[in-house]
């Protein structure tokens, strides 16, 4: 039994792309809140897994990438979660260390396209 390949990052195409539209969190850039919250969690991964599952979700995440601020989240976590409030207010002030670099060969494949002039566009 042979291994599968890894998929290939190389531009492959013969016909000319108008544009392309890449996402940002986990197609350019490694994006998860783990890597803050193990450290403000100190390595209490049962504890980091509650906090983000049932306080910090992914869906109270996706509307910040909707277009509400961080300000505005965190005050509706506010009233249910009043002592988790640094960690609440975390999210929003230490993201960069949400964000550790660029996934590898991304960012290849974007300078690629960009050689070609391909417009590039990048959503969240």
């Amino acid at each position: 039994m042979c291994p599968t390949p890894p998929p290939r990052l190389a531009v492959e195409t013969t016909s000319p792309r108008s544009v392309a539209i890449f996402d940002l969190g986990g197609v350019l850039l490694k994006w998860d809140p783990r890597f803050l919250y193990r450290k403000l969690f100190d390595g209490d991964d049962a504890a980091m897994e509650h906090f983000l599952a049932n306080v910090c979700t992914t869906e109270w995440n996706e509307r910040q990438d909707a277009g509400r601020s961080f300000a505005e989240a965190t005050q509706e976590l506010l009233p249910h979660h009043a002592d988790k409030i640094e960690l609440i207010e975390a999210f929003g002030k230490r993201f960069d260390e949400m964000v550790p670099g660029a996934i590898d060969g991304a960012v290849e494949v974007l300078a690629e396209l960009k050689s070609r002039r391909v417009p590039l566009y990048a959503i969240t």
